[in-house]
């Protein structure tokens, strides 16, 4: 247990957190809900790696110091034996390689700096690649995802920063004081045991050299690279997976099954994927508001209604063009605005219109002509023509507004009447009376600052949508209504207006419009973020692998498939694309890098002859540490989010995440290895330098010893012949 580890990193983590969101507060851009409810829990599932990487590489490191001191000392055991000084020889073999009084600190130094040197590449590799995904996704035009990863990008580069100096200061006070036999937290008690738990080189502790002993029974064991047992994680992977997964048959096998899941991937996000986001998943489980929602969806006859707006500018003064363009009635034009409402009213169940629209220039021109039904609706006294006559006025000195047979009246006698209409009630005198109904709908613009003096700027004419109940029928009914208002003014022809504002425009406008514009271009959004991010993670691996491009391709092609992998089970488990999701899927890009990098520059630094070899060794070196390091962590935290009370974290957070840990433990431990046995990078040459001088290196230590051995054996040989009286002066 390291419990001062684990609260350091978890500090860390906060730590991190704190300084974003004080960072981002100072140049002045406001925090959100899910910034103070997500980021802290990212963070930590993100960070956690490295720390549990990084210190398992130092146990590691441990472990092998302590395979190699078991192994040369066992070595020159058996040869002294022979000669029956064990004893003498391995305290005098101890003499030789320690040279000087063992310094307790330097060691626990030098292998915190050998587990850094060789996992922090790939710290900064995955920390750097995170970290640029989510500043690539701060480019998108969504506030709210904009703002998310700004925060989350400076946290993970903060958070990496404190890991390099911090937590890597921590871990080295940590180690000495295990070497020194103290106590985790209580680290002024002192344990009875006066062995340190940190060896000087070449020296062994009791349980590892009994260890090492038993094996002097077992020749057949390859001891001769000094290779440590590790944990039982470490034995699986290397002794069980890696073989497995790389043995002759296996490996087509895992090759095909990738390719076929990811056409099925392809298939299903094509076919199925849905866009949007249903509000019953804000809610949570008890909410009474779920019982209204379906209610609604059960009992409601009539969607939200729908106004087609048209913009301030339109000629309704004369007949053609003008007039005709706005009007419902049998004369008008059959691509009229209202005509085409209604035509595609008759296919509600495609077109999301459920009825005609209430159109306000009918309703006009019936209010001018008389009837049988409204015949004292629109009156002027005869002495007087600009004074309107009450509807309950029968007196034989009011006649009928308009005189002659038109629809419509031209010119200014259009704008004459059309205040007197708005203002009118409907009553049973009058039905016609358009101030219930059109009061609203008509925007009258004074002229000369006289109340009488008027012309029809902006209006709009009302229908209503039919029963939408899920997202994608929202989003439908949306693109439709653009589409009746493009498909209207594609005959329109009147271009009369002087406006700054666009003359004749038809665009259409209900209450939830403005929530699903944004799923509009969703689909392209996303492909736009996540090949951002892909290019910047491309470069960043680029650089950080030496520019090896094989390495960085395999890199890339891990993450492309478990983003793939990702919106293929989004098809499937009924997780809409949507804001959150888009941020997922970025978040998703970042992690795939750690799944991917720990393994490929594990590949890279690998001396082993063939390609299988070195996808063996990397597997076998980094594959415990990402299925401990990451894949574990995250899922104990993952499992929590499924008993949460909110739909919201279940489907987008629970659901997702757990996605993200088993898509990329699978790619990174099966499938990325078998990759790299086929099209992985060439033998690396500076590693296979680097492992000649180590073997060279060893070889000479080893001549040292046996030299000093030779050296020794000569004078037990010379005192026995002295013993004998052989060599004696007497002689």
């Amino acid at each position: 247990l390291k419990v001062t580890l684990g609260l350091g990193g978890v500090l860390i983590v906060l730590a991190s957190v704190a300084a974003s969101i004080g960072f981002w507060s100072f140049v002045g851009v406001p925090a959100t809900l899910i910034i103070i409810e997500v980021i802290p829990f990212l963070v930590l599932a993100i960070g956690v790696d490295n720390i549990f990487i990084l210190v398992q590489d130092y146990q590691m490191d441990n472990l092998r110091e302590a395979s190699s001191q078991s192994s040369r000392v066992q070595q020159q055991s058996i040869g002294a034996s022979t000669n029956g000084h064990t004893e003498e020889s391995g305290a005098r073999l101890l003499e030789i390689i320690h040279g000087s009084q063992f310094d307790l600190r330097s060691e626990v130094q030098k292998r915190v700096a050998r587990s850094l040197g060789r996992v922090g590449p790939s710290m900064l590799l995955s920390s750097a690649a995170e970290s640029v995904a989510f500043f690539c996704g701060s480019l998108t035009s969504m506030p709210a995802v904009r703002v998310f990863a700004l925060y989350a990008g400076v946290s993970l580069v903060i958070n990496f920063l404190l890991q390099i100096f911090a937590f890597t200061a921590l871990l080295t006070l940590d180690a000495r004081r295990e070497a020194a036999r103290k106590w985790d937290v209580l680290c002024c008690v002192r344990n009875r045991t006066p062995e340190s738990t940190i060896q000087p080189p070449n020296e062994t502790s009791g349980e590892e050299h009994d260890r090492y002993q038993s094996q002097e029974q077992q020749p057949d064991d390859r001891r001769d690279g000094a290779q440590p047992h590790g944990t039982w994680l470490y034995q699986a992977v290397s002794n069980y997976l890696s073989p497995f997964i790389l043995s002759r048959w296996i490996r087509p096998m895992l090759m095909i099954i990738l390719l076929a899941w990811m056409c099925v991937c392809v298939a299903l996000i094509t076919t199925r994927l849905e866009v949007g986001l249903d509000q019953r998943l804000s809610m949570p489980l008890d909410s009474y508001v779920l019982d209204y929602f379906d209610a609604i969806s059960q009992y409601l006859a009539v969607g939200p209604p729908v106004y087609f707006v048209v913009t301030a500018g339109h000629n309704y003064t004369q007949w053609e063009p003008g007039q005709q363009e706005v009007c419902g009635l049998s004369s008008c034009s059959s691509t009229s605005l209202p005509s085409v409402i209604g035509a595609y009213a008759h296919l509600a169940n495609r077109s999301y219109i459920a009825s005609p629209s209430m159109v306000w220039t009918d309703q006009y021109s019936q209010w001018l002509r008389p009837n049988s039904s409204n015949i004292h609706c629109c009156r002027v006294l005869k002495s007087d023509p600009h004074h309107f006559c009450d509807a309950s006025d029968y007196t034989s000195d009011c006649v009928s507004c308009l005189q002659s047979d038109e629809l419509f009246p031209q010119g200014e006698e259009f704008n004459r009447f059309i205040g007197r209409f708005l203002q009118q009630n409907p009553d049973e005198v009058c039905p016609s009376g358009g101030k219930a109904a059109f009061a609203s709908s008509v925007q009258l613009i004074k002229r000369n600052n006289t109340p009488s003096n008027v012309s029809v700027g902006a209006t709009n004419f009302m229908t209503y949508h039919t029963v939408l109940k899920r997202p994608s029928d929202y989003l439908e009914a949306l693109k439709l209504s653009r589409h009746i208002a493009d498909y209207a003014l594609r005959y329109w022809s009147d271009h009369s207006a002087k406006s700054s504002v666009s003359n004749n425009t038809i665009f259409p406008y209900s209450v939830f419009y403005v929530f699903y514009e944004q799923y509009l271009g969703m689909q392209a959004e996303t492909a736009l973020q996540l090949g951002v991010c892909l290019a910047a993670i491309t470069v960043i691996v680029l650089l950080l692998l030496g520019l090896n491009f094989a390495a960085t391709f395999a890199v890339l092609l891990g993450v492309v498939c478990i983003d793939v992998s990702l919106v293929g089970l989004m098809s499937i488990w009924d997780i809409n694309l949507n804001a959150i999701s888009l941020v997922n899927l970025v978040v998703c890009t970042g992690i795939a890098v750690e799944f991917c990098a720990h393994i490929v520059r594990a590949y890279t630094v690998s001396a082993r002859k063939t390609r299988i070899e070195r996808a063996h060794e990397s597997l076998s070196e980094m594959g415990s540490s990402v299925l401990r390091g990451i894949t574990l962590t995250k899922l104990g935290g993952i499992l929590v989010l499924a008993f949460s009370n909110s739909r919201l974290f279940q489907v987008f957070y629970f659901r997702m995440y757990l996605g993200i840990v088993v898509f990329g433990a699978l790619v990174g431990l099966i499938f990325l290895p078998v990759l790299l046995s086929y099209i992985g990078p060439s033998l690396n040459p500076f590693a296979v330098n680097a492992e000649r001088e180590r073997r060279d290196s060893s070889n000479g230590g080893n001549e040292e010893i046996a030299q000093e051995s030779e050296m020794r054996e000569e004078g037990q040989g010379e005192s026995q012949f002295q013993a004998t009286g052989c060599g004696s002066n007497r002689l």
